[in-house]
């Protein structure tokens, strides 16, 4: 699911970027929920800590721009290679339209 975020972040990008739409993909870390604590064991950010990249991210600290850019640690990172493709991008894009019933060509 983390790389469906990342491929629809971009294509979202490409679609709308030029007509002003803010589309940013973050990765906050590990962040102490219960699914963590079940599965692993207590660890972990705290929720707080974690909300931290997304308001960094929407606040644009000391005016930098984010903008269909993928961010961990509140840091411009690369993503995997796969998600730059914009064929997969795509066939992301169409398969999400087609299972929520939404017209994204029109």
């Amino acid at each position: 699911s983390k790389l469906c975020n990342v491929l629809f972040t971009y294509k979202l990008h490409r679609q709308f970027g030029a007509s002003g739409l803010k589309v940013v993909c973050l990765h906050p870390g590990m962040i102490n929920t219960k699914l963590l604590r079940t599965g692993w064991g207590p660890g972990g950010a705290t929720v707080e800590q974690g909300a931290q990249c997304e308001m960094f991210a929407a606040l644009g600290i000391e005016g930098q721009e984010y903008n269909g850019k993928y961010l961990v640690n509140n840091q411009p990172s690369k993503s995997v290679a796969i998600s730059y493709d914009t064929r997969v991008q795509d066939r992301l894009w169409q398969i999400s339209a087609s299972l929520s019933g939404l017209d994204v060509d029109g």
